[in-house]
């Protein structure tokens, strides 16, 4: 059967599923049975993968890539491997090569492979791949520096909109991504970074209700660094899980120490999409809030729309989980992803935050302020408190309130601020917000009933 004729049935699990480390060992083990040889790694994204998401739920995704993983194998070498790596990632691993040419030769058919259809339900759909590839030795001496490489080459090439990027078009850039990912880890193991806090209000009541904590990282060499820059380098150098229990410990500290001007001081901390797939995350989360003494329901975990919508059915049982032991959910940026009606219903979360952009536009733009409605009365259906980011005036305040929003978060309340310097504002009458009021006894007890690990 011709490749562009393939129907979307259930394949054969020729390709197993690896994480980034897993790739490393993988990587490793190659370059072992082939030694003194050289070998190429690709990390393809398939662009695809989201649409069939979209269009025929999670499954067909899923077995969409494992119809590709099955193509490559079958069309390459028997000593090739490949695996998948989740969100419509595979990696393609080709040892024992004589040279660096025939690394880019063995590429060169990857990317040919590629360029054929597999049939989705009546659709035939092309796989619209984008490649980062890096060759071993040439671009890195070691698994981790290949495996690193790659995912720079890929990143950049999915930054740029290119289909394919060797490491060796990278030279002098991938370096600069490679230290700045080993400075991060410095940093969060040294506690180098910090964290400051943005203020959320009921609008009604100008009563503080949380803070949502944001990372901020000025490096001795760099200077102050974009937040987009070093989470994003996190995300690409598995050290998103570092970031975020560093984030998660420090901003449950600040909560207790905040309680005496603020009784039952509430914080909200961001979960990637990466740890939604993490089997750890619930009872490290956990953990943190037995070492803190902190009640769950003090916590909030806000979790992007369309992080969860990379895995869903892994993110609904993560959730699940999460809510179990007590913790707050929110959906952050409510309005850009693409959930449908039916995980939104499924979903245990308390909260969602419309997207800054659409609260920044609701005063001029109809449609936005249409927007801001729809999801305000969609939340609230769905018994959701509804916050708004982006609220730098009053008169946002009063659109807001009329169309019966609960909370605000921007500017117009206050900036992110450090710890410290919230502290004194929450202390401060010139805040002009009261703060709320502590967790209910019975909650408190039912929370403090279980044992706490220290």
């Amino acid at each position: 059967m011709a490749l562009d004729q393939q129907p979307l049935g259930r394949s054969q699990e020729t390709c197993q599923r690896l994480s980034r480390t897993g790739v490393v060992s993988l990587v490793a083990d190659e370059l072992g049975r082939n030694p003194g040889s050289h070998a190429a790694l690709i990390l393809l994204s398939l662009r695809t993968y989201r649409v069939i998401n979209t269009t025929f739920g999670y499954g067909a995704g899923e077995e969409f890539v494992q119809q590709v993983g099955t193509m490559l194998q079958a069309q390459l070498r028997p000593v090739d491997r490949v695996a998948k790596l989740g969100g419509g990632e595979i990696a393609v691993v080709l040892p024992g090569l004589k040279n660096p040419e025939h690394a880019l030769l063995a590429v060169a058919k990857v990317r040919r492979l590629l360029t054929g259809k597999l049939r989705v339900g009546a659709e035939l759909l092309g796989m619209n791949s984008t490649l980062g590839v890096a060759v071993f030795p040439a671009h890195a001496a070691t698994p981790e520096g290949l495996v690193q490489r790659a995912d720079v080459a890929l990143g950049t090439a999915l930054k740029h909109g290119k289909p394919f990027v060797p490491a060796t078009a990278l030279e002098g850039q991938p370096d600069s991504a490679l230290l700045l990912a080993q400075e991060l880890e410095a940093a969060i193991a040294a506690d180098d970074l910090t964290l400051y806090y943005q203020p959320k209000v009921a609008l009604a009541e100008g009563r503080i209700c949380g803070v949502e904590a944001l990372s901020r990282w000025r490096s001795p060499t760099r200077g102050f660094v974009s937040p987009d820059r070093f989470v994003t380098v996190a995300e690409e150098h598995d050290l998103i899980k570092p970031l975020t229990l560093w984030s998660l410990n420090v901003a449950l500290k600040h909560a207790r120490d905040w309680s005496e001007v603020w009784p039952g001081a509430s914080v909200a901390v961001n979960l990637s999409a990466a740890l939604l797939a993490d089997a750890e995350i619930t009872a490290l989360v956990q953990q943190a809030l037995n070492i803190w003494d902190v009640v769950p329901d003090r916590l909030t975990l806000e979790v992007t729309e369309s992080a969860i919508m990379e895995d869903p059915e892994r993110s609904l049982a993560t959730l699940g989980r999460l809510r179990e032991i007590g913790v707050g959910l929110a959906i952050d940026d409510f309005g850009t992803g693409y959930s449908s009606f039916n995980y939104l219903r499924k979903l245990p979360v308390d909260e969602l935050k419309i997207d800054k952009s659409f609260v920044l536009g609701m005063l001029g733009d109809p449609s936005s302020a249409k927007i801001v409605k729809a999801v305000v009365d969609l939340g609230h259906t769905f018994g959701l408190k509804i916050v708004a980011e982006g609220v730098e005036d009053t008169d946002t305040v009063q659109a807001l309130t009329e169309l019966g929003c609960d909370c605000g978060q921007g500017y117009h309340y206050a900036r992110a601020l450090p710890a410290e310097d919230l502290r004194q504002w929450l202390a401060s009458p010139r805040s002009g917000l009261l703060p709320s009021a502590p967790a209910s006894p019975e909650r408190v007890t039912r929370y403090r009933a279980a044992p706490r690990r220290r």
